[in-house]
């Protein structure tokens, strides 16, 4: 994955992404429109996400599997991400996970 801003949107072939190895981005851009996505974190992995975080303008919460390291850092947020966490979730700085009211 790149390091800048990645966009998923309604055109996108695949809805499941597998991190793999060692990854870092700035922000996870979902268009309106945009499906659900899933993305799986490999046993081992570390995928850090520094920037803005998850930005969700669709009306479909991004699944997130964690089998590896997920870190949130700066003041990324998490959005309205669903995490089953099985390993490490951190969030470092002004990073933070929203509080459903």
């Amino acid at each position: 994955m790149p390091t800048g801003t990645v966009t998923f949107d309604a055109t996108g072939l695949t809805q499941a992404v597998t991190v793999t190895a060692d990854a870092s981005i700035n922000t996870m851009l979902l268009s309106a429109g945009a499906p659900t996505y899933s993305y799986t974190i490999n046993a081992g992995v570390t995928f850090d996400i520094l920037g803005a975080g998850i930005v969700n303008n669709s009306a479909n919460a991004p699944n997130f599997l964690n089998n590896g390291t997920l870190n949130f850092s700066n003041s990324s947020t998490a959005a309205n991400a669903n995490i089953v966490n099985n390993s490490v979730l951190d969030f470092n700085n002004a990073s933070w996970l929203p509080v459903p009211a």
